[in-house]
């Protein structure tokens, strides 16, 4: 008997069920920094048991990826045919922004590595800076003004805050504010600290970004940013780094030294981050 052909195979043996996500029917999109709700995942025979994954490519963890995007079960439901829906949610996503596969394990399965989230469940869309190596610099006592930044649909409503530590509510007083005159090209984000002049020590500081999509904001937060409005009038919701910012000046700002009136005067070891032999000191009663 030949069974070398589809016309072969005449007998109705049964029904084979491929458990498993729709092809093309689900796509996300959601902000670094912010909850990420996928309100549903489609597919046949579903179950509460089973897990999602973003990564870069299904199956694979590169190497400068670092961790991949996990989902918590919020919610599932059946549909009729065999059809189940699946919502998922991570309740801080901290990850570069780009363009994500979800990927799926089925229930019951070995799910701890990337190896084994091999089926394509659609497309997650993170928006955000593409990169935390973004390293830029300023000059203390000058205006702050930056360009080039590179990430997945960044706006001009998004802000860019100078802290020590992403995603805390302390503020730097002598640059309190956030950078929001921002304009975006091809090109990259081009922020502007307006027309103060930052007085900050020194130093290497951490640049943070929020986006200015409307958000959820807690209702625990204590310390407000002098934002205009909107989720990132707090500083606490600039959880995703972008890069260092590097100040140029010196650093600490209190430096204090002792001349004799009558004698001449010496100034010697003035510590700072990248001082160099062009720089100039003057005496003055309140600096300018």
């Amino acid at each position: 008997v030949s069974c070398s052909t589809h016309e072969d195979f005449r007998v109705d043996a049964g029904t084979l069920h491929l458990q498993g996500p729709y092809a093309n029917t689900n796509a996300a999109t959601c902000v670094s920094g912010q909850s990420c709700v996928l309100p549903s995942l489609l597919g046949h025979m579903l179950s509460a048991g089973d897990a999602l994954w973003a990564l870069d490519t299904c199956g694979v963890l590169l190497a400068d990826s670092m961790f991949p995007i996990t989902f918590t079960l919020q919610h599932s439901a059946a549909l009729p045919m065999g059809g189940h829906m699946l919502q998922w949610e991570n309740s801080l996503v901290v990850k570069v922004g780009s363009q994500y596969k979800l990927c799926w394990c089925a229930a019951g399965m070995a799910c701890t590595t990337a190896e084994h989230f091999k089926v394509d469940a659609g497309e997650l869309v993170l928006q955000g800076p593409s990169s935390t190596e973004q390293h830029r610099t300023c000059v203390s006592g000058r205006t702050c003004a930056i360009d080039g930044l590179q990430g997945q649909n960044l706006m001009q409503t998004d802000s860019f805050l100078v802290a020590d530590t992403c995603g805390s509510s302390q503020i730097l007083e002598s640059i309190s504010s956030a950078g929001r005159q921002i304009s975006v090209s091809a090109s990259g984000a081009s922020v502007r600290w307006g027309v103060v002049p930052s007085t900050l020590a020194g130093g290497h500081y951490k640049l943070c970004w929020c986006s200015g999509r409307e958000a959820q904001l807690p209702t625990n937060s204590s310390v407000s940013h002098p934002a205009e409005s909107g989720p990132c009038q707090l500083a606490e919701n600039h959880h995703m780094p972008v890069g260092s910012l590097v100040i140029r000046g010196p650093s600490p700002l209190k430096q204090h030294r002792t001349c004799i009136s009558g004698q001449p005067c010496k100034i010697d070891g003035i510590a700072g981050e990248l001082l160099s032999a062009g720089d100039a000191v003057m005496v003055l009663d309140t600096c300018a």
